[in-house]
């Protein structure tokens, strides 16, 4: 283990950003047919994406490189109308980094072989320390504090962990401690938690959230390219080959206020839509609570409720026109909801148009899509065949593709 080291003005360890976001996203269905999982729009104005690089420039990163990979035009697009202009991420520098294929001609086989295949582009920068974070995620996060609590310890890597419920553990990977916070275990996504449980019947989750010393991160990465049986995963390879090493420490996340902080990984359409549910419920992020949201700026024209409109407990984004009932969900940007529609706990991304007459509960409609007039969506009138994916907990997933077939559908029964 390297010798301990302190973060000051002046003994400030230079600390480069890893933003890994590549991913196929299979479990967000359709949402990810045309986008990059991070691209995927979130909240009234924003992408995934826009946590956590909010987080980065928030934290004082000095430099951020974002790993792409899977549909990366959709995301590039994005970066670069909204993150990489005059003054949009502050004084921290935003890099893109597309897939490098030096290994040959495949591209990415995981997240550790992601920065593997990165590393001239590392050491080009030449950081002390590599933040790993992914760009799949919804929560509000202090680098800095991380960082800090990583130089004191004077570890070789620090993870980010979060305490979920027992009966989760099978969706994260789970660790164990020590008295001394280090790493004694990790078992990626169990079948149980016996023998993982914390003293208030809790475990603790990896967030996926690292900072390595980026000696030891390369030591590990050479490692495990040497390994044919590896998935190159930081979770299924790189975590279980460090157990037991004296310099890996776990940081439980807290948010600012001191208190255990909101963290969501957003991967399937049921956490995607639970996170929009809990964000109307209890705001954790923007201007008012403090720390500043960015990355997406809302179109320029008023949002306009008509006489007939019912909003509540609901976030609506900008240049949208209301006229029927919206209850418990968000409206993005420049979406527009008829007369005599009702849209209950539900999710419509940029541009979708709701004719009149409808009934939406339990929804998440994908950009763009027009739902004709008296078009009723819900998971117990739709059954579970059919054009439109539902999920396990009865979410309602709409996209283009699937609204054409369903249409086609109506048009031969009736020919």
């Amino acid at each position: 283990m390297r010798a301990a080291h302190l973060l000051g003005r002046n003994n400030q360890r230079k600390i480069l950003a890893l933003l890994l976001a590549g991913g196929n996203g299979t479990r967000l269905q359709g949402l990810t047919a045309k986008r990059a999982k991070p691209a995927v729009p979130f909240g009234a104005h924003h992408r995934i994406v826009d946590y956590t690089l909010s987080n980065c420039v928030n934290s004082g990163i000095p430099t951020v490189a974002v790993l792409t990979q899977y549909q990366g035009d959709s995301l590039i697009s994005h970066l670069q109308q909204n993150w990489l202009g005059p003054g949009a991420s502050g004084s921290t520098t935003i890099e893109i980094w597309p897939a490098q294929q030096c290994t040959g001609s495949r591209g990415y086989v995981g997240t550790a072989d992601a920065v593997y295949q990165n590393w001239s582009q590392i050491a080009r920068i030449a950081p002390d320390d590599i933040l790993i974070v992914a760009g799949d995620q919804v929560y509000e996060m202090d680098y800095a504090r991380l960082a800090s609590a990583h130089a004191r310890a004077g570890a070789d890597v620090t993870i980010s962990c979060v305490e979920v419920p027992a009966s989760q553990c099978r969706e994260f990977g789970i660790v164990s401690v020590d008295e001394n916070m280090r790493l004694k275990g990790f078992v990626e996504k169990p079948q149980h938690s016996e023998g993982l449980e914390l003293s208030n019947g809790q475990v603790l989750a990896s967030m996926g959230i690292y900072i390595f010393d980026a000696d030891y991160l390369l030591y590990c990465l050479q490692a495990d390219a040497l390994d044919r049986d590896s998935k190159h995963d930081f979770g299924h390879s790189i975590l279980p080959r460090v157990v037991g090493d004296a310099g890996v420490h776990v940081a439980p996340f807290r948010s600012r206020n001191g208190r255990p902080g909101y963290w969501r990984d957003v991967g399937t359409i049921d956490s995607y839509w639970r996170a929009h549910q809990e964000q109307l419920e209890e705001p954790t992020f923007g201007e008012g609570m403090g720390w500043s949201l960015r990355g997406s700026s809302p179109a320029g024209a008023p949002t306009q409720l008509a006489a007939t409109a019912l909003v509540r407990a609901s976030a609506i984004g900008a240049a949208c026109w209301i006229a029927g009932a919206v209850e418990k969900s968000t409206i993005s940007e420049k979406c527009l909801v008829d007369r005599g529609s009702s849209i209950r706990e539900s999710v419509l991304l940029p541009g979708v148009s709701v004719g009149r007459n409808c009934s939406l509960n339990r929804v998440i409609v994908d950009s763009d899509c027009r739902i004709p007039d008296n078009t009723v969506l819900d998971a117990s009138l739709l059954g579970t065949g059919g054009a439109f994916h539902i999920s396990p907990a009865g979410v309602v997933l709409v996209t283009e593709e699937a609204l054409n077939f369903r249409m086609q559908a109506g048009e031969r029964r009736t020919a």
